[in-house]
């Protein structure tokens, strides 16, 4: 089971605050708490990252391949992951169907 949480446009110090997810089930409960910090552009710490390319609306022909481009950038080089219905797109789970390049 899972749960996203999205915040969207983020306002300052509105949103600012701890925020917690609590899973339960007839056996128990537990609880865990995240701080979120809201950040002006300008307050971003040197090597932050940035999305230089992000991707695009696609409009693809059923049969043929769809391919996306991310590109980011900072310091060090940002790791990328793609997202679906909010869960991490997993390669290895779409019998090669799906591939992320590097």
């Amino acid at each position: 089971a899972g749960a996203v949480l999205r915040i969207q446009p983020l306002r300052t110090p509105r949103d600012e605050n701890v925020y917690e997810c609590v899973a339960q089930n007839s056996v128990g409960e537990i609880t865990v708490h995240a701080k979120l910090t809201v950040l002006r552009e300008d307050q971003l710490p040197p090597g932050f990252p940035n999305i230089d390319m992000g991707p695009q609306l696609k409009v693809v022909e059923r049969t043929r391949t769809a391919t996306m481009l991310c590109a980011a950038s900072g310091n060090p080089d940002p790791e990328i992951t793609w997202f679906k219905d909010f869960l991490p797109v997993d390669p290895s789970a779409s019998s090669g169907r799906i591939k992320q390049l590097r």
